[in-house]
């Protein structure tokens, strides 16, 4: 069986486009196995990813934190005074009050600990603690820099061999956001193409409006939009999200 041999098995064009975009993005990573750790700064986010780590065609397994990870854990946590707040277990919720560096922080000690093979962070931007947000765009220079949430997370990717996976899910306004970490991505040195759901979006208004960009991004717009790329072929849609 070729899956049995290692490979990856598309069902779908878009389901290979998806599975090309991420071995590009991950191609000199090291998968040592299926033991995910994931943390959000949101408690409905944190249950999604634990609700998702098993699919038909894959399986993940959620760590245990203990011994000295969790401690180091739990002294990443004090200088924002979230010790006694935070349940220090996998899905990790950071709660909305985690800042950059308690991001950055609990990601390296996750990153570093022998028993995790992957991280996966689900960041919900809609918190005033991590800091630029709220100012859109004109925010990218700092958000990018190294103390923003896009320089540091982007530095650990460079910096460790594991798979480290940002999602973030939170409408439109925030289109920046995953874009600002595309390019934090492109501009490491070995990294040939980073694909999202935001630019299939930007790629469809630029078939369908004859002036790109001045639409009206609402949630019944984008609705349109996407079923018009199934109705054209573009199925699995789910799965490319």
């Amino acid at each position: 069986c070729v899956q049995q041999a290692g490979a990856m098995v598309a069902h779908t064009f878009t389901e290979f486009n998806g599975l090309l975009a991420l071995a590009e993005a991950l191609h000199d990573k090291h998968v040592g196995g299926n033991r995910l750790a994931a943390i959000s700064n949101a408690g409905f986010e944190a249950v999604g990813l634990a609700d998702n780590i098993g699919g038909d065609d894959y399986k993940l397994e959620l760590v245990s934190i203990a011994g000295t990870t969790r401690e180091s854990i739990i002294q990443r946590l004090k200088p924002a005074h979230l010790e006694n707040l935070v349940n220090v277990k996998i899905p990790l919720d950071l709660t909305p009050m985690a800042n950059e560096a308690v991001y950055a922080d609990v990601t390296r000690t996750l990153l570093e600990d022998s028993s995790v093979d992957l991280v996966m962070l689900g960041i919900t931007p809609l918190t005033p603690m991590i800091q630029g947000l709220d100012k859109g765009p004109e925010a990218l220079d700092f958000l990018t820099s190294d103390q923003g949430i896009v320089g540091r997370l982007a530095t650990l990717f460079a910096e460790h061999n594991k798979p480290l996976v940002v999602v973030i899910d939170s409408g439109t306004f925030f289109d920046y956001l995953v874009e600002a970490f595309q390019q934090a991505v492109k501009q490491l040195s070995g990294v040939g193409n980073v694909v999202s759901m935001v630019d299939l979006i930007h790629t469809i208004d630029r078939e369908m409006n004859p002036n790109p960009g001045s639409a009206s991004w609402t949630r019944d717009l984008l609705a349109q939009y996407l079923l018009l790329f199934e109705m054209s072929g573009g199925e699995d849609l789910d799965r490319f999200i």
